[in-house]
């Protein structure tokens, strides 16, 4: 099977849950796990690993937390899955239409000026980073990890 066969077919079956539950680091880990087999569907994390373009088996890597799964990994995933961002959400978060996409770095600074009032150390706080790190990150110094996407959607 080829590549391209992948991609004809989307068998993503959306999966209802409440994102309320996954408030702790090791919930949204769970919560990230959850995301990444919905939508890896019958295939298998190589089959995922190679539409992405990856020799090796990043795919596997995000499902075992070897690595980070970044925002931009997720929402790369669910471009090449066909699936529109905002609709993958919908039921369950919610996502700024403040552009055409769901960048990290567009998301970052919306909640950080307007529900965190522009204060690095509550923001911070709430994700559980340190300050420098949440600064390198609304700076697009730093990858932002989807999980603290994640949990400014549960804000």
């Amino acid at each position: 099977m080829n590549v391209t066969e992948f991609t004809s077919s989307n068998d993503y079956v959306p999966t209802r849950f409440n994102i309320k539950n996954f408030q702790t680091k090791e919930e949204l880990r769970l919560l990230e796990i959850l995301l990444l087999r919905n939508l890896r569907g019958k295939r298998t994390q190589q089959q995922m690993s190679l539409l992405l373009k990856n020799k090796f088996n990043i795919y596997g890597k995000w499902e075992s937390g070897a690595k980070i799964l970044t925002w931009k990994d997720l929402t790369t995933i669910l471009q090449l899955k066909k699936i529109v961002i905002a609709d993958f959400f919908a039921d369950t978060y919610k996502i700024l239409d403040t552009s055409a996409k769901a960048e990290s770095l567009t998301l970052l600074k919306h909640f950080f000026d307007f529900y965190f009032f522009k204060d690095i150390s509550a923001f911070a706080d709430y994700l559980d980073v340190t300050d420098s790190k949440a600064r390198r990150m609304l700076k697009d110094e730093s990858p932002v990890p989807a999980s603290v996407i994640l949990k400014l959607l549960v804000y």
